[in-house]
């Protein structure tokens, strides 16, 4: 990403193909021809179209909250049920692809232990995304 002043009162942000111009005032009082402007996100499109070749729309700045890899907590889950807890017959863990990190949020995965579905309670400690993993219910 690349972000540089043009004359002091202009920003402009560069990041994959997207660019978001942001004007400000440079003072308190109006001067003939001040106004406020939003930022707005303009994509060019690499495709053909019989309109305009941008497309403008407002921006929003909410973050992507990370995410846990599901694949990795199914591994990890069942090595905890094995290894910490003892439980010898565990043939399969199943758990949400990609569970937020967000801390103290909770969800469950579904482990098979001795042919009956348990559900194992799983809650985020920090934002680091490190989770305690529940014995099963």
């Amino acid at each position: 990403m690349r972000v540089r002043g043009v004359g002091g009162l202009r920003w402009v942000v560069v990041a994959a193909g997207v660019t978001l111009t942001v004007t400000a005032c440079g003072g308190d009082t109006e001067e003939p021809g001040d106004r406020e402007v939003s930022p707005t996100v303009v994509t060019e499109s690499s495709e053909p179209s019989t309109s305009s070749p941008t497309t403008t729309s407002s921006l929003s700045l909410t973050p992507v909250p990370k995410a846990l890899d599901g694949d990795a907590v199914e591994e990890a889950v069942r090595s905890v049920l094995t290894g910490s807890y003892g439980i010898a017959d565990v043939e399969s863990v199943r758990c949400p692809q990609q569970p937020a990190v967000i801390e103290g949020a909770t969800f469950d995965c579904t482990a098979i232990i001795a042919d009956e579905s348990k559900r194992i309670p799983i809650k985020i400690v920090d934002e680091e995304g490190r989770y305690e993993v529940g014995l099963p219910v």
